[in-house]
């Protein structure tokens, strides 16, 4: 039996793609487990401090389309997606919260 890839690591790359190849190396973030009666996967959560213009505008559009965004995770899905911006005292920081559960 195959393993289906880790959905923590394929989020993470897929958001890296999303905000720009700069944004790889800043992107920090963390997973634990989740399950509820009929579903498991794990909650996600992941940062980054946007330090210059073309970061913040993907950041933004990220923001403002997040409601409609779509993943491709193997044997994963994306149940809630959220996405926060807010200011610090190093620029503006992006907040993204998931939720995946294992495919059936």
């Amino acid at each position: 039996m195959s393993r289906a890839a880790d959905p923590h690591r394929a989020l993470r790359r897929v958001l890296a793609e999303r905000l720009g190849a700069d944004s790889a190396r800043g992107l920090t973030g963390c997973s634990r487990p989740w399950a509820s009666v009929t579903f498991s996967g794990a909650r996600h959560e992941f940062d980054l401090v946007l330090d210059d213009a073309p970061m913040l505008a993907r950041a933004q559009a990220l923001h403002d389309n997040a409601r409609h965004a779509e993943f491709d995770l193997p044997g994963h899905i994306v149940a809630d997606f959220n996405v926060s911006l807010s200011a610090t005292a190093c620029g503006q920081r992006l907040h993204v919260e998931a939720l995946t559960v294992e495919a059936a």
